[in-house]
């Protein structure tokens, strides 16, 4: 039987059911990274359909690292929708076109799956709660099978 985080097995069939199905086909691996990217695009999508950033803030930036710090803290607890981070951009950069702020105010690199399956984020996708259980328990898998093929 898997089981979820914390050792506690599932309290779903279907999700034993799913997963079993998953390991069974010999190809764990290439199946959980296919479930997942489906997953991580499918999110994404709903993200930008519902106008929120899918790219993570720059807090990287060489001017405006210490001001676009606190939203990439914020990006990472819940999604930020466009026009918030087009609000605060503008206050904090003097760019001379309207647009170039909120540009530079982004990396070229997307939010990462293990932000966009939290609770906050969630709540933008409308979908059962189950199924982050078992994109949880696919990834983990993905990434333990991953890395003792690497070693």
């Amino acid at each position: 039987m898997l089981m979820k985080e914390g050792g506690k097995p599932h309290e779903s069939a279907a999700i034993n059911a799913f997963l079993e199905r998953v390991w069974a086909t010999g190809l764990p691996v290439l199946n959980c990274a296919n479930i997942i990217i489906c997953f991580e695009n499918y999110f994404k999508a709903l993200l930008l359909l519902n106008k929120f950033i899918i790219h993570q803030v720059n807090r990287c930036h060489p001017t405006y690292d210490k001001a676009f710090r606190p939203l990439s803290n914020k990006q990472n607890d819940r999604p930020l929708l466009q026009t918030y981070l087009e609000s605060e951009v503008s206050q904090i950069t003097l760019f001379p076109e309207p647009n170039n702020g909120i540009y530079q105010s982004l990396v070229e690199t997307t939010i990462p799956f293990r932000t966009l399956t939290k609770t906050s984020y969630q709540q933008v996708y409308g979908l059962p709660g189950e199924l982050y259980d078992i994109l949880s328990q696919l990834n983990q898998q993905r990434k333990s099978l991953l890395r003792t093929m690497t070693t």
